[in-house]
């Protein structure tokens, strides 16, 4: 996809595509399910509208061009899980926003994809993980603010959920997962994983060139290796395996053998808050159902509980033990005895991986953006003083290819 064809898609006015009702010259062994699903595409002025938390830009003076690059990611997205769902006729009518293109990312896409694989001088990423309804949202803004007050001089930038910024398009019955669709599904879990890496991308960028002489911290709702727990064999009753996510991810992001380590190393560590549903490992109904009250949320208290131990499960295997703190919810217990804790993980984390010039960078994805060295190094005020001006490519892949 082009850079024009991106833009193009991300302004188009929402029409009616295809209604697959009575579309007899398609054979299936299976009845239609009786709903009509419609898709929605995002836009600049609603996205520069939304509450500050949810996709915070407006506080960057890059902001506006933050958020069209975040409306060509997020629409793309869309359009590719509502081809999907299209694809497998399973549903009566299908209403798509605009045109499938294609799997290409953009230019603009593949540029935060470059940022978000890259180690930026004095800008570090710290995942917020967690079961459901653990706080990982909420403690974004509380974290923030905490260490925005340190002596320091942190400026703290968040990243969104970006199942949440799928589902307010239309992805999933709106988070309700109605009617589930296998197709939807596989396509909605490689959206999240790639819209996670862009995400990050270009709030790297932004922290790059807002942050001064602070050390820019960026705090991402979830990871890029969230879409584990919700995948085979970690929870079986997916349609799904990670290998399978990881394979096709690999592939639009052009990284052959895309692994599990690539992905966790680019954070500097995580913070893991456990579910209301769990209270010191046991069960814990009451609150889960006082804190928890979501409309998107579908699971149960059980269903919870065990969601949170499968993704316990996944992050105890990808991150060192030095690198993931482990939290009650933030919904119980001494919040400031918690926020020291985080404080401090932070600090020795960043003392003992602080953010270098080192590259990160997948080989195949540098040489198709010659100005990027320009655009992380030269536009950064004091790089040059420091004798930091460019990043160097890797001289061979960081990864097998595929076989």
């Amino acid at each position: 996809m082009s850079i024009s064809q991106a833009i193009g898609l991300a302004m188009l006015p929402v029409w009616c595509m295809l209604t697959l009702a009575g579309a007899s010259s398609v054979s299936r062994s299976f009845a239609l399910m009786d709903e009509e699903r419609a898709f929605q595409l995002l836009e600049v002025w609603h996205l520069l509208n939304r509450q500050e938390g949810f996709l915070d830009v407006r506080r960057l003076p890059q902001g506006k061009d933050m958020a069209s690059r975040i409306v060509i990611s997020v629409n793309a997205a869309i359009v590719n899980i509502c081809h999907a769902l299209r694809s497998s006729h399973k549903l009566e009518s299908v209403q798509c926003p605009g045109p499938f293109l294609g799997h290409a990312l953009a230019d603009k896409e593949v540029e935060a994809v470059t940022w978000g694989f890259a180690e930026i001088p004095g800008v570090a990423k710290l995942a917020l993980l967690g079961g459901p309804c653990g706080g990982k949202t909420k403690s974004g803004r509380r974290i923030r603010d905490v260490l925005e007050k340190e002596p320091s001089k942190f400026q703290v930038f968040r990243t969104p959920e970006i199942a949440t910024v799928l589902f307010l398009q239309g992805a999933m019955s709106n988070g309700t997962y109605q009617n589930f669709v296998p197709e939807e599904y596989i396509e909605f879990i490689v959206q999240c994983e790639i819209l996670q890496i862009v995400f990050e991308g270009i709030w790297a960028q932004g922290a790059a060139l807002s942050s001064g002489s602070a050390t820019g911290l960026l705090l991402t709702d979830r990871d890029a290796l969230d879409g584990k727990s919700y995948s085979r064999p970690v929870d079986e009753s997916q349609p799904v395996s990670w290998s399978r996510i990881l394979l096709k991810v690999g592939e639009r992001l052009k990284i052959p053998g895309l692994s599990d380590d690539d992905l966790a190393k680019r954070y500097l560590g995580a913070v893991f808050w456990h579910t209301a549903a769990s209270h010191q490992g046991r069960l814990d109904v009451e609150a889960y159902s006082r804190y928890c009250r979501k409309p998107t949320r579908h699971e149960t208290a059980e269903e919870a509980l065990a969601k949170d131990e499968m993704a316990a499960k996944v992050y105890k295997d990808v991150y060192r033990e030095d690198a993931i703190l482990w939290l009650e919810s933030l919904h119980s217990g001494d919040f400031p005895a918690k926020m020291k804790k985080i404080v401090s993980f932070i600090h020795d984390r960043l003392a003992s991986s602080p953010p270098t010039v080192l590259a990160a960078l997948p080989a195949a994805l540098p040489a198709a953006l010659p100005p990027f060295q320009a655009i992380v190094f030269l536009s950064l005020a004091g790089l040059a003083s420091a004798g930091l001006i460019l990043l160097k490519r890797p001289r061979t892949s960081l990864r097998e290819p595929l076989v």
